[in-house]
């Protein structure tokens, strides 16, 4: 005998279906989807891939080091066939969190993933991320 059983909220098969039409709703969207409020972090929203997944890095100290965190979030989009992402960088550093995040969109776009859109908070504003600096 089989029992049929009703997924749980916390089980890989329940879905959360979230809406967010402005920056402010995916701003107040990413601790909801990861758990916890990130800072000097990298996150990566899919959309369009079967399951969707969602990812988050820390910012690297060094310039040098943005090429690590742009594989680690490029590589599991492809695999994943992700054709749309989103990306915030949550810093203080500004010109650095820019230039993380224009590489790292750069790249996805690079490898077929398409970039909704990309911003920037610093714990008191956000910013858009313009495509051209």
């Amino acid at each position: 005998m089989t029992a049929n059983r009703v997924p749980r909220a916390n089980t890989p098969s329940a879905r959360t279906t979230l809406t967010a039409r402005t920056p402010e709703d995916v701003l107040a969207m990413v601790p909801v989807v990861l758990g916890f409020q990130p800072a000097e972090s990298m996150v990566m929203l899919t959309f369009g891939s079967d399951p969707p997944f969602h990812a988050r890095l820390d910012l690297p100290t060094r310039i040098a080091d943005i090429g690590a965190m742009i594989t680690a979030l490029v590589d599991p989009a492809v695999h994943h066939r992700v054709p749309h992402a989103l990306l915030v960088a949550y810093s203080t550093r500004a010109r650095f969190a820019d230039r993380a995040l224009l590489a790292t969109a750069r790249a996805l776009e690079k490898a077929g993933v398409g970039i909704i859109d990309r911003l920037r908070a610093d714990g008191r504003r956000w910013f858009a991320v313009p495509s051209r600096p």
